[in-house]
């Protein structure tokens, strides 16, 4: 399916290993990110706080990212954003207080948010409309591989050698693959003489798309920072038994990726983005209930198949369609920010009414938000700008 593909574009291949490769290091310790930042002091609370904050930093730099992109080209932001992760990994080893750590995370967070507009006009714009739901699922089979394998070897090193290598490893493999999208991604925006920034116009599909996100970023803004708390405490999970669930799970959305890119072509973009919602937020709720380590995982797999597999193909591939490319980076930042504005304000509700009312409403609650989501999704009536 992808031979012809992989011999034509560079671009996605390029940034499909070296996503896979920074995600493989940065997955060995962010899925179990609550248990450090809990060994340097932080109760559940303040776990939400960190995550509001990572938040923020990631969509709210997306906004300025798609601006720039749109300016400047996609390679240039890319290569540029790139370069700072390997001092904020050093920085993050070195860090003695959970806010310190938060703020170095953030950091490489922050220019991670910069640069994703430029990945998805990037792939966007190096196929042809038609094949774009599978370069975007093959793009995400290396990501989520590498989100992946990256628990496992977590589960490997850390309780023999700590977080600190694993901090120290992402510093050196941030720093080969900036060089490695340095000498081999190629632009593919077309700048013309005397460009100036357009500011896009916000038609109603977009409207849709835009509160439809919003609610989603909510839905699971109120569980992130509280997965791997309520998995130790309440599902009663050891921490081994934790990086296994999403080891397998992560490895169920990678081998779920290349269909995801066919059914997208055949049920259509928005209403897979639509089941996306709705099958993450049914899962998440019902995973909260079983304390049973196999249902766990098998709840968890199938909520990261609709998270990572089945909406991030359709996601990229409405907004690609939805938009024009003068624009497109714009577009994602602008959709970027509202989404990040709600998913920091259910990081600190979730992690607030987990600590001090009851562990299942916020679960209850994502899964509720959800069919808002998906019903204002249904209501865009073309996908051409």
């Amino acid at each position: 399916m992808f031979r012809a593909f992989l011999a034509e574009k560079r671009n996605v291949l390029t940034l499909s290993i070296t996503a896979f490769l920074i995600d493989t290091a940065l997955g060995s310790w962010f899925m179990v990110l609550p248990i450090y930042l809990a060994q340097l002091g932080a109760s559940t609370i303040d776990i939400g706080i960190c995550y509001a904050i990572l938040n923020i930093a990631w969509f709210t730099l997306q906004l300025p990212g798609g601006f720039l992109s749109d300016r400047m080209g996609r390679k240039k932001l890319i290569v540029l954003s790139s370069s700072t992760f390997f001092a904020c990994s050093i920085c993050l080893a070195l860090a003695e207080t959970w806010f310190t750590a938060t703020l170095a995370i953030a950091a490489f967070w922050a220019f991670s948010g910069l640069q994703a507009p430029s990945f998805s006009s990037l792939i966007a714009e190096t196929v042809d409309e038609k094949r774009r739901p599978s370069a975007f699922a093959f793009y995400g089979l290396f990501v989520n591989l590498g989100w992946a394998i990256g628990p496992l070897i977590g589960a490997l090193l850390i309780p023999s050698y700590g977080f600190q290598i694993l901090f120290y490893i992402t510093a050196v493999v941030s720093g080969f693959c900036w060089l490695v999208r340095l000498l081999f991604l190629q632009e593919t925006m077309k700048k013309s003489k005397g460009s100036k920034f357009i500011i896009p116009a916000i038609n109603r599909n977009l409207t849709y798309f835009l509160l439809a996100c919003s609610l989603f970023g909510l839905s699971c803004g109120v569980t992130s920072p509280i997965i791997v708390p309520h998995a130790k405490e309440v599902l009663k999970l050891s921490f081994v038994d934790i990086e296994l669930m999403f080891f397998l799970a992560q490895l169920a959305a990678c081998i779920a990726n290349p269909p995801c890119g066919a059914l997208v072509r055949k049920l259509g973009d928005k209403e897979s983005v639509a089941i996306s919602f709705l099958i993450s937020g049914l899962t998440i709720t019902m995973w909260a209930y079983f304390k049973h380590l196999w249902i766990a995982v098998t709840l968890m797999a199938i909520f990261s198949i609709s998270l990572y597999a089945l909406y991030q193909v359709s996601y990229g591939t409405l907004i690609s369609n939805l938009t024009v490319s003068k624009t497109r980076a714009t577009i994602l930042g602008i959709s970027a920010i509202t989404t990040g504005v709600s998913t920091a304000l259910g990081s600190t509700i979730g992690s607030y009414i987990w600590e001090i009312y009851n562990p299942l409403i916020p679960f209850i609650l994502a899964g509720i938000l959800t069919v808002p989501s998906a019903l204002l999704l249904l209501k865009i009536k073309q996908k051409n700008p």
